[in-house]
């Protein structure tokens, strides 16, 4: 039976991811090893609901842990323990493993653990532009500063000291409209100036772009993972196409390796639990927001699952603990949907928005 649960808490969080949709997952490869010292941040050492599912939020107040059936909250770490101002809250707030990262303001990150609430890294890294997408390969933190498709460049960060190691940027007459990073490779939506569906490819050692790849898409989101990289976006442009469609590309080669059909808004692409999770945010002729789940074997929709009202904005998926989340931004919920049973197990109803599950 489905249960209908209430949000506690307004969130004041504002993502400006595009490109990663996603990439709110499980895609980095290693960010949470613990080599700086931690600080105070005055938060619970012990998680809401224990033995229950819970997901991590952000709140007027900090950032809570809450327990999805109970509604229980608790603090992990307050606003004042970030330094943050009243009415300010961090930004591109995702749980990496193990380690809670959230953007403070331009060319600042930290991590908090998500269980003491103590902030373990906090890295400044001299970039005066916001910081708009970020992910973690060949031992960097890789980070999206800047507004996409405008003035976007990618950073290269050590991320226990903060130092810019690489600063890459577009060439002329290109734009970066999007990031993603993983063991797959740094992965970037754009680069070239001469096409509208391209994607490249920047070497996590030398911070070098080694390639530029057409897919065939208008691409506005990008993943990686399962083994290649998974980008979505518009067929319009494309004489006979139509509606919006993923394609699996081959990381080393960029070569199309499969286009899969998805409906008509692409919203968010992740893996997780060895799928890949496509969001569409309107369902087909605009029925209703649907959460599709492709077989990185097949390369094919295996389920796809009703998930609230159809619109044209956001439909955000994170992943854990044997669960999709479904943030519809439509109608203001967030499905719970077991991938044991590709079934909706409940609805979070209210303004409150995961940025994980933990």
């Amino acid at each position: 039976m489905q249960r209908v649960l209430v949000g506690l808490a307004p969130v004041l969080i504002t993502l400006a991811l595009v490109g990663c949709g996603s990439d709110i997952d499980e895609r980095s490869d290693g960010a949470g090893d613990r080599d700086s010292p931690g600080q105070s941040g005055g938060g619970s050492s012990e998680p809401a609901g224990s033995g229950e599912l819970s997901y991590l939020t952000v709140t007027a107040s900090g950032l809570s842990r809450i327990a999805t059936e109970s509604g229980e909250a608790r603090e992990v770490i307050g606003a004042n323990a970030l330094g943050l101002a009243p009415g300010e809250s961090p930004q591109l707030v995702r749980l990496v493993d193990g380690l809670i990262w959230a953007s403070l303001g331009p060319g600042h990150l930290i991590a908090i653990d998500p269980e003491s609430g103590e902030i373990d890294r906090d890295l400044e890294f001299g970039s005066a532009q916001p910081v708009t997408d970020y992910g973690f390969a060949g031992g960097l933190l890789w980070v999206q500063a800047g507004f996409i498709f405008s003035d976007a460049v990618v950073l290269g960060v050590d991320r226990s000291s903060g130092d810019l190691v690489f600063n890459i940027e577009p060439p002329a007459g290109a734009t970066i409209g999007g990031l993603a990073a993983g063991d797959e490779g740094v992965w970037v939506i754009g680069g070239n100036p001469e096409s509208a569906s391209a994607i490249s490819r920047i070497d996590a050692g030398s911070g070098t772009v080694t390639g530029t790849f057409d897919v065939g898409l208008v691409v506005k989101q990008i993943s990686v993972g399962a083994g290649a990289i998974w980008a979505g976006g518009d067929q319009f442009a494309f004489e006979g196409k139509d509606g919006d469609a993923v394609a699996r590309i081959d990381s080393e080669t960029g070569e199309i390796v499969a286009t899969i059909e998805i409906g008509d808004t692409l919203a968010s692409i992740i893996e997780y639990d060895g799928a890949i999770w496509v969001s569409d945010a309107s369902g087909p002729s605009f029925s209703g927001a649907q959460l599709h789940r492709i077989d990185p074997v097949t390369n094919e929709i295996t389920a796809s699952i009703d998930v609230g009202e159809a619109g044209t904005g956001s439909l955000e998926l994170i992943g854990g603990d044997g669960y999709i989340f479904a943030i519809n931004s439509a109608d203001r919920q967030t499905y719970v949907i077991s991938t044991d049973t590709m079934e909706v197990e409940s609805v979070i109803v209210g303004p409150t928005r995961p940025f994980a599950i933990n």
